[in-house]
């Protein structure tokens, strides 16, 4: 609350982003590479030099923000639903231990996103890059594997067409 009771708003991050000491750096050198060229070059009169340079500082400031503000857009991260890796198969990153013995790594597709996730087994113990099927998800952030049976996986059409020009 203000003095008065009036609710006082903070200024959005657009605000600070417009002014920032680097978008204040590049407003006074665009000016001033400006202010040179019209006085120097152009011969434009003081009036006309003044009006050109901050003209051109200000656009130059307006750039620098909208480039700041867009880059900060690219940090941003997506959402991944680690619930759409289970019933799938992944593979084991770094060695997983056996039942109730710790945790390794498993690298999974999840959400459209290759990734990875701490992961525990529910049998023996699993060495890196051992295919293993995601049984359960625990915590939001832990999968349960079981290694892969060989023969319980399904070629997909490319390789089962690979396989039989190759025989």
């Amino acid at each position: 609350d203000g003095a008065d009771g009036v609710d006082i708003e903070h200024a959005s991050g657009a605000a600070f982003t417009i002014v920032s000491l680097q978008s204040i750096l590049a407003f006074f050198g665009a000016m001033g590479w400006a202010g040179l060229a019209c006085s120097q070059e152009w011969n434009l009169s003081p009036l006309w030099t003044m009006i050109v340079s901050f003209g051109f500082g200000f656009a130059v400031m307006m750039l620098n923000a909208a480039l700041m503000y867009f880059a900060r857009r690219l940090n941003a991260q997506g959402k991944v639903d680690l619930h759409t890796a289970v019933g799938h198969i992944g593979r084991v990153y770094l060695n997983i231990p056996a039942a109730g013995e710790g945790a390794g790594q498993v690298e999974v597709n999840a959400s459209g996103v290759r990734k990875i996730v701490p992961a525990i087994s529910n049998g023996p113990a699993l060495d890196s890059f051992t295919q293993v099927k995601i049984l359960e998800l625990r915590d939001k952030q832990v999968l349960v594997v079981a290694p892969l049976e060989t023969g319980s996986v399904k070629p997909s059409n490319k390789e089962s067409t690979d396989n039989q020009s190759n025989q």
